[in-house]
Order: structure tokens, then C-alpha cells, then sequence
């Protein structure tokens, strides 16, 4: 019977003028030579593992073609991560390129049950053991050893360093206890292998007990910030302590997967990385005092979009969140996000949403600064954003169709939530306690003014809408002002407010049939321009007359369908004078226009 543990071993490197794609976004392919991750293996559990393919980009996978020597893949082994199982008798995998490297950093999460000599891993100049309560080095011939504590059958993390020197600096770290010696000399094995080492006589010996959830290595010594993030990945990851930790434990319960960084620790900079996931962090503003940090781990919900909790101005979002670790003051960040097959939205309505609780809904900042699309990437950038500790981030879609988010004047971007001029090609919505004023020539496709919003046009200005317009608020046209129904298809002006909506001009521009219903007053004209003016639903028009002005059909090449309430003013008379006319039936307006 397989009994469940669990190793892990990394190594990382980075290289920051390259793209940073290796762990925790610490190197490339260029020096993360390999990188097993078994959370990748798409296997049952209880399978036989023949090849376990390796991420860095090097296809150096490892790999049993023997059936009896396989070890198999347990499930949950960690913290809701898979495990790779030594079965402690002759399970093992060779690497498919034999690493020669003299200078190594490695790094590991483990498990082991094993009494005597267990092997983790080797290349041609190095070995890594467990046993019984220790794990040490083999990093001289003749054998020399540096040796670590451990608990046996516990889930722990392991470092391992030596430089490339003959007689080279050499560093063991486990979990939070740290070791380090001088190394007088290479071995010389002739195959880098996993679970048992080939000794001289080209027999394979040393088997491991236990379980190995990831393996990664570089060809180099890796920075000492470098060490802080990688580490930091690993302990979210897996749950487990570390030397330093600049990813709050509250947070690894959900967003404990992906995570990478860029900080300042030990007088080095780490100020680029993207992992192989879609968010590149870079260019952080203030990376210069020691333990600035800042740190992003995801929920690997996906890349789906749903509708749920978001923002009035926002209609969708990722799936996915991503939840920020920060320490001290790295200042402000760029966030790149890779669509890849994942793009959901027109390149100028993607925004970022970023939240305090993960409650998109309420008190969340819709962030669009210095947005740009790359083509080349396919990626959406979005620059000098500045994160608190704890916040929650998405990549969401704005709604194109302009919401006034403030007071203000229709020609003014600040005004609406799309930070633009409303056009003839949108719908145009003002929330209730919103007062926007049109004081140029205004276009939109549609107009809705919600109960507590206003929308007055100012002086000699005109509003053209060629869809709907519904108002449930307030509307003024001034005493100037022109509203125009500039349709080609049957089109309707709805008053629900529950009081007149009152017009200065009225043009019926629509070459099919602009419908009003509801309450109207016109003080001015009324000019049936195209089409057909319908005023047969609930409510009527009436052109008012007083004192000073009479309301005038103007000479229309369109035509009138429905009950209009024409009113004529007539001023006070001496006693016993009046007007009398007779009554007129089937007459059209321009047969008694004078």
C-alpha cells in the first residue's frame, strides 16, 4: 500500500531583463532548467506516473518507462495540492537531459517516511537525501555532508544552494532552519534522477519513501529577494512556514495559487514578474527601503465571466480574483493582463476593479488609467495603480453606453462613467440625484432619466436622440432648447414621471412613426419634419397659449396620428363683448393656417 507524503523541491533564478515566466515569476527558460509541478499531471488518482512533464519551457520532463518502477499520483496531498508517491523499494524517474550544472538553487516541499537514505535528487554534480529525522546535501567526492533538521512525515520546504567555485559556498534552509558550509568538491553521477540516485556500479539505489508535489531547480544562484518571493510562493501554496512570509495566512485559504512578487530586500531589487499566469506586475515606483514587498495570489476560478457583485458602471467581470500581499511602501505598480483566448470585451471598455472585501458591488474603484492594448501581447495594461494591503483585483467591462456618475455638463467626460462624450451610438442613462446640462449639440441613441435625475438643455442648444427616450426624473428644454426624434425606425418618447414633461421645440424628425405617451406641453413649435407624429397612447400634447406666446405647427412634411390639445389665449374683454365662431369638422391645420 502507497502511504501519502509529500517533497517538494525548487530551485529559481531570475534574470530581470528577461521575461520573468519561472516560478513565482523569478527567471525564464534561460536558467530555471526544470520544473515539475504534479498539480499539473491531468491524472486520477492512484495512477501510475510514466512522464511528469516539466513547465520551464526545456521539455526536460522525467520520466519511468518501466511499469514496476512508476511512482503514482495521490490527490490532496497538501493544502488541496497532488503529490507525486516514492514507494521506498524502487520507484523512480530520470530527467530527460542529464543536468551537468555545477552552480544550483533548489527548492523543495516534501514529505518522507523513510528510516535510512531516502534520495530527493541529484544531478551529475550534486545529490539532496532525507532520512529518518534529517535532510542533507551530498555535495563532495570523497562524501562530504551538510546536514538539516526535520520531522519526519511532515509536509516541509527545502532549499538547497551551491556556487560553481571547486571550493564554492553551500546553504541548506528547511522551513525556518537555515545551514550553511563551504564545499570542497563536485560529485561526478552520471544521471540526474528522482526517488533513488545511480550510484557507480550503474545501479540505483537510495529509494524515498514519500511524496514530492514540485521540483524546481535553476542553473544559478538566485538573489536574496529572489529567495523572499520564491519562498513566499511555495509557503501560500502549500501552507507552510518560512524565514519571511509577505503573504498575510488569512489570505492562502483562497488565493493561494499562482502567486509572484517584486520587492527589496538585502539591498536587491525585484521588479518584474509574471509566473504562467496572465498578470505581469512591473515597474513598481518605490522599491528602495528594506522589506518593500508586494505579492498577488489568485483564486483559480478561471477565466469565465459572470455578472455577479460589480459596480453600476460595470456589466461583467473575470471569474477569477486575484488578492495583494503588501509590505512596507513599493509604491505604485503597472498590472499587465494577457487576454490570450480570454477576451471578453472591446479593447476600451476593459477596466480594473479593485475592492477592499471582494464585494465588487459596493465602495469598489473602477480603475482605467493609462489603459493600453497590445496587440502583439493581445494584453490590456493598466498603469500606476496603487494597492493596500488585503485588496482584491479583476479585470472587468465597462459599460460602454455612458452613466452619469456626477453632476455636471453633457459635453464634459468627467460626467460619465465612460469617460466620454455620449454619441449617437449610445444609451445614454442619469441615475437619480445626477443633474446634467446640454449646452452644445447633444446626440444619443437613447436617453433614460431615472426618478431623481434631471436633464436640462441649456440656451439656444438641441438634444437628438434617434431610439427612445423615457423619463422617469425630470427634463427641461429651457426656453430655448430643441428636442429632436431622428429615428429611422418606429421610435418612442415616454413620459412616466407623473407630471407634464414641457417642450420649447418639438421636431418629429423620424422617417417611420415617433410615438409620445404620457403628459406633454410644447411652448413654441411643433414641426412634423418626416414620418409620422403618434400621439394615440395614454397621455396627450398641448400647444400652450398665454399672454406672451402662442405654440405653432410649423409647415410639416410629415403627419399628425392621435388627439393634440392646440390652446389659443384669449385676453380679457369689456362686459358684454365676446368671440363667437362656428364650429369646424375635417379640417387639416394648414386649411385654417394663416
Amino acid at each position: 500500500m502507497k502511504k501519502l507524503n509529500l517533497l517538494l523541491i525548487a530551485v529559481f533564478t531570475s534574470i530581470i531583463t528577461i521575461a520573468q515566466t519561472g516560478p513565482a515569476g523569478i527567471g525564464n527558460s534561460s536558467d530555471n532548467f526544470i520544473w515539475l509541478d504534479a498539480n499539473t499531471l491531468n491524472v486520477s488518482n492512484g495512477a501510475s506516473i510514466a512522464s511528469w512533464r516539466d513547465t520551464s519551457g526545456n521539455d526536460n520532463d522525467a520520466i519511468q518507462a518501466i511499469t514496476g518502477n512508476q511512482p503514482i499520483f495521490e490527490t490532496n496531498s497538501k493544502n488541496g495540492f497532488p503529490s507525486v508517491h516514492f514507494d521506498g523499494t524502487d520507484d523512480y524517474l530520470d530527467l530527460s537531459t542529464h543536468s551537468t550544472t555545477d552552480e544550483i538553487y533548489f527548492m523543495s516541499v516534501f514529505s518522507h517516511t523513510n528510516d535510512g537514505t531516502g534520495t530527493i535528487f541529484n544531478n551529475e554534480n550534486h545529490a539532496l537525501f532525507s532520512s529518518s529525522d534529517k535532510v542533507f546535501g551530498f555535495y563532495a567526492s570523497p562524501a562530504e555532508y551538510l546536514v538539516q533538521t526535520k520531522v519526519k512525515s511532515n509536509y516541509e520546504m527545502l532549499s538547497f544552494f551551491t556556487s560553481n567555485a571547486i571550493s564554492g559556498d553551500f546553504d541548506i534552509t528547511n522551513n525556518t532552519n537555515r545551514t550553511t558550509s563551504t564545499r570542497s568538491s563536485f560529485n561526478s553521477f552520471t544521471a540526474s534522477s528522482i526517488g533513488m540516485i545511480k550510484n557507480g556500479s550503474n545501479t540505483y539505489v537510495n529509494p524515498l519513501n514519500g511524496n514530492i508535489s514540485e521540483i524546481i531547480a535553476y542553473n544559478r544562484e538566485i538573489t536574496d529577494v529572489e529567495r523572499v518571493i520564491i519562498r513566499t510562493y511555495l509557503a501560500a501554496k502549500y501552507d507552510l512556514p518560512v524565514l519571511s512570509d509577505f503573504y498575510n495566512f488569512n489570505y492562502r485559504s483562497t488565493h493561494k495559487h499562482g502567486l509572484i512578487g517584486v520587492g527589496f530586500f538585502n539591498g536587491q531589487s525585484h521588479d518584474e514578474s509574471r509566473g504562467q499566469g496572465n498578470v505581469l506586475i512591473k515597474n513598481p515606483t518605490s522599491l528602495d527601503v528594506q522589506f518593500d514587498f508586494l505579492n498577488i495570489g489568485h483564486d483559480n476560478s478561471g477565466f469565465g465571466t459572470n455578472t455577479s457583485s460589480l459596480p453600476a458602471s460595470v456589466v461583467e467581470k473575470w471569474d477569477q480574483t486575484w488578492r495583494v500581499g503588501r509590505l512596507g511602501n513599493p509604491g505604485q505598480v503597472d498590472l499587465e493582463f494577457f487576454l490570450e483566448s480570454n477576451g471578453f470585451a472591446s479593447i476600451n471598455d476593459y477596466v480594473l476593479l479593485i475592492d477592499s472585501d471582494g464585494d465588487f458591488s459596493s465602495g469598489a474603484t473602477v480603475f482605467e488609467t493609462g489603459r493600453i492594448f497590445s496587440a502583439s501581447n493581445n494584453s490590456i495594461t493598466f498603469t500606476g495603480i496603487t494597492f493596500s494591503d488585503g485588496d482584491y483585483f479583476t479585470l472587468a467591462e465597462k459599460d460602454p453606453n455612458p452613466t452619469a456618475i456626477a453632476d455636471g455638463d453633457w459635453e464634459n467626460t468627467s460626467t460619465w462613467s465612460c469617460a466620454c462624450v455620449p454619441d449617437a451610438t449610445l444609451d445614454v442613462t442619469i441615475p437619480a440625484t445626477f443633474d446634467v446640462t446640454i449646452n452644445e449639440l447633444a446626440d444619443a441613441k437613447s436617453v433614460s432619466i431615472a426618478s431623481g435625475g434631471s436633464l436640462t438643455i441649456g440656451g439656444f442648444d438641441t438634444l437628438q436622440v434617434s431610439e427612445g427616450l423615457t423619463i422617469n426624473g425630470s427634463f427641461n428644454s429651457g426656453g430655448n432648447g430643441t428636442l429632436i426624434g431622428n429615428g429611422s425606425s418606429p421610435q418612442f418618447f415616454t413620459n412616466s414621471s407623473g407630471s407634464n414633461v414641457s417642450l420649447n421645440h418639438l421636431v418629429a424628425n423620424n422617417s417611420s412613426t415617433l410615438f409620445f405617451t404620457g403628459g406633454w406641453t410644447i411652448s413654441n413649435s411643433l414641426h412634423a419634419s418626416s414620418g409620422t407624429l403618434n400621439v394615440t397612447g395614454d397621455g396627450s400634447v398641448v400647444l400652450l397659449s398665454n399672454a406672451s406666446s402662442t405654440a405653432q405647427v410649423l409647415e410639416s412634411s410629415g403627419s399628425f396620428t392621435g388627439n393634440f390639445t392646440v390652446q389659443r389665449y384669449i385676453p380679457a374683454t369689456p362686459s358684454n363683448y365676446g368671440d363667437i365662431s362656428s364650429p369646424i369638422t375635417n379640417a387639416t391645420v394648414a386649411s385654417i393656417d394663416d
